[in-house]
């Protein structure tokens, strides 16, 4: 689909569109209105969820619209979007990953967290960059001075918050135990599917009032992961494993000013640093691919009362990257969304070798109404976007030539809309609109491995639904979605690709599904949710390839959640029910003379399933009060308890003749306790 097209599309479209409550900062503490189509959690209800280890963001991962991640991933796959169409970010600040290696556990100690709100389509103009959705950390800051520690058998953590005269300081670290607990207990097996990562965390909020209704927050973030998997043992030809590294971090300062006219205004300026390094063998066939990236985002926004019942919202959202990248080994390793692949296939023997630098600036001015008239309310914005790409090599280069890079300028118009509206007080009819746009990953634009020409891709997103209020505790809500995807890179499928073209922008995608949740919460003993996502994610690489499932589809997806308190106890609970993922299954084999080994002959792509995934999880906490402000709490988690056989991946035999399941975690239980002083 043309852009020229997508934009004609939606503006016709916009007559039928609906949704409600959006904007940005609302108040001086940094309550927002959320946007009409997300769903959310605050932090006090997320870490009391069995499954979430007593870590909100973690929680994250159950909220609905999000498909259950692949064992040991921590990615986040919101309705058919892939894992990087989704903004990741910390207060607006955006970073590369919300959870340590496995997401077992976040980068945010749950004390620091006040809420997390997923967009999972059609948010609004003061949001970009992601062809799915955005999920963002809301900070609580610093606020009661205390002391924590605490310990289970994922990690140790410690954090303090004090007061410095009128300001408050938060600082805290994590540091992992997981590979040093759970390594002997785990099977080969389990360790094989889920390699245990050794990581770190550490964090320094401060804030300082500045005048009534002012305020400047420091925030500083950094994090750092590993893990190393080695299988096969004695025989170095049949040996294979992998590694992976990762380090990040951010330095970011926040201003927030709430006016008497009911204005306020935001300003979020921040630095990063990134580290990210991935390698995979077996045998004598690797792929090893490192980055390095600098970055820098600025984010403004304003928002004043117009007048009664209508506000502006307008501002600027810029993101600068420098990213320095090496890459050797197998062409086609690691594997993209939509290669075609079995889980432990070795790298194939044609290798390249480059080193390349991207500088990308995405700048975008965005502008944003409110305008409610009785029980309408109707929010226009429009976005414009300036996506600037400079790569230091448009094709390969060997020892005695020099590199000819190239720079291309990309503007784009996004025009979104929202519409709202209430009949009753108990009823909310709500649909959304917008395009939006992504610029090509710095990994993707290799001379060798990639196209340095590549340009950005595209995606209409349309949503509507409703949402009702009952027993003044309860809440039902449905939402309907459609995802239209264009411009998509896809590995080129001649035999021999033309030069520097290794990926053709020529792929398509749609996702489309309904969803329906029942919600129980609002200062009762007991919350919950009980959620069910049917869907459909569609793919198409190239015009003349045949449409193929997502590799990340997921028809059936139901989830059940709740906590209940009572006194100093809480219990939880959490149920789940996932359709497996697509895989494409091998149909026989043939000898490679040139490699030496076994080679896979594969069926129809995506065309069969893995079982269905199952499983229940219970916690239960206690609390021990100290007297004095002083509190110890002990937690029992249980992941899996039925034991139910879950399978994770289709594993063949060295011939390919034979195929297995390898089996996903067996029950973990999990005993810790935290001190509060």
């Amino acid at each position: 689909m043309k852009k020229a097209t997508s934009l004609a599309l939606l503006f016709c479209a916009f007559g039928a569109l609906a949704q409600s409550e959006p904007g940005l900062e609302a108040n001086i503490e940094g309550e927002r209105k959320r946007e009409p189509a997300a769903t959310g959690i605050q932090a006090a209800e997320a870490k009391d969820l069995a499954g979430a280890h007593g870590d909100a963001v973690v929680a994250a991962q159950m909220l609905p619209g999000v498909a259950r991640e692949p064992v040991g991933s921590g990615q986040i796959v919101v309705w058919g979007a892939a894992p990087n169409e989704t903004r990741l970010l910390i207060d607006g600040i955006e970073v590369p990953a919300l959870y340590h290696g496995g997401g077992l556990r976040s980068v945010v100690p749950t004390e620091l967290v006040r809420r997390i709100d997923l967009a999972p389509a059609a948010f609004g103009a003061q949001w970009g960059r992601a062809l799915g959705g955005v999920l963002d950390v809301e900070i609580a800051g610093p606020e009661v001075t205390s002391s924590r520690v605490a310990v289970d058998p994922l990690d140790a953590h410690a954090s303090v918050t004090a007061d410095a005269g009128d300001n408050q300081v938060f600082a805290g670290a994590r540091y992992s135990l997981l590979d040093r607990i759970l390594g002997p207990v785990l099977s080969e097996t389990s360790r094989e599917v889920f390699p245990l990562p050794r990581y770190w965390d550490a964090q320094l909020v401060g804030t300082v009032p500045l005048r009534e209704g002012e305020k400047l927050e420091l925030l500083l973030f950094g994090s750092s992961d590993s893990s190393l998997r080695d299988v096969g043992g004695s025989d170095p030809s049949t040996a294979r494993g992998d590694s992976s590294q990762s380090r990040w971090g951010r330095l970011g300062l926040r201003y927030k000013r709430l006016l008497d006219d009911g204005a306020d205004t935001t300003v979020v300026a921040w630095i990063g640093d990134d580290l990210q390094s991935a390698g995979t063998f077996t045998g004598p066939a690797f792929a090893n691919q490192t980055s390095w990236a600098q970055s820098a985002g600025l984010r403004a926004a304003y928002r004043t009362p117009l007048v009664e019942g209508a506000d502006l919202t307008f501002g600027a959202d810029g993101l600068f990257t420098r990213a320095h990248l090496r890459r050797s080994g197998s062409l086609a390793t690691p594997a993209r969304e939509g290669d075609v692949t079995a889980f432990g296939e070795p790298p194939g023997v044609d290798v390249a070798f480059d080193d390349w630098t991207v500088q990308q600036s995405d700048f975008a001015l965005f502008v944003q109404s409110e305008l409610t008239f009785g029980a309408f309310t109707l929010t226009p914005g429009f976005r414009f976007v300036v996506i600037a790409t400079d790569v230091s090599a448009l094709f390969p280069t060997g020892p005695s030539s020099a590199p000819i890079g190239s720079s291309q300028l990309e503007p784009f118009a996004e025009p979104r809309l929202q519409v709202s509206f209430r009949p009753t007080d108990a009823l909310r009819l709500f649909a959304a609109g917008g395009l939006h746009h992504q610029a090509a990953a710095p990994e993707d634009l290799s001379a060798a491995f990639g196209a340095p020409s590549l340009t950005s891709s595209s995606a209409l997103h349309f949503t509507g639904g409703a949402s009702y209020r009952a027993l003044t505790r309860m809440t039902f809500e449905t939402v309907g979605y459609l995802r239209l995807l264009s411009d998509l890179p896809t590995r080129s499928n001649l035999p021999t690709p033309v030069l520097a073209q290794a990926f053709v922008q020529q792929g398509t995608g749609r996702s489309y599904g309904a969803q329906l949740v029942a919600r129980w919460q609002g200062g009762g003993p007991l919350s919950g949710f009980v959620s069910a996502l049917i869907s459909r994610s569609e793919r198409q690489d190239q015009p003349a390839s045949a449409t193929r499932l997502f590799d990340f589809d997921q028809p059936l997806s139901l989830t059940a959640a709740a906590s209940y308190k009572w006194g100093s106890n809480v219990f939880g609970a959490r149920l789940r029910y996932a359709s497996g993922f697509p895989r494409t299954p091998v149909t026989g084999s043939f000898f490679d003379v040139q490699q030496g080994r076994e080679e896979p002959i594969f069926g129809a792509q995506n065309s069969e399933r893995l079982p269905a995934f199952v499983a229940l999880d219970l916690s239960a906490a206690h609390t021990f009060d100290l007297g004095a402000g002083r509190s110890l709490r002990v937690y029992l988690e249980v992941e899996n308890a039925t034991a139910h056989e879950n399978a994770e991946e289709f594993v063949y035999s060295s011939d390919w003749s034979n195929r297995g399941v390898l089996q996903g975690l067996p029950p973990l239980a999990l005993l810790g306790a935290e001190l509060v002083l």
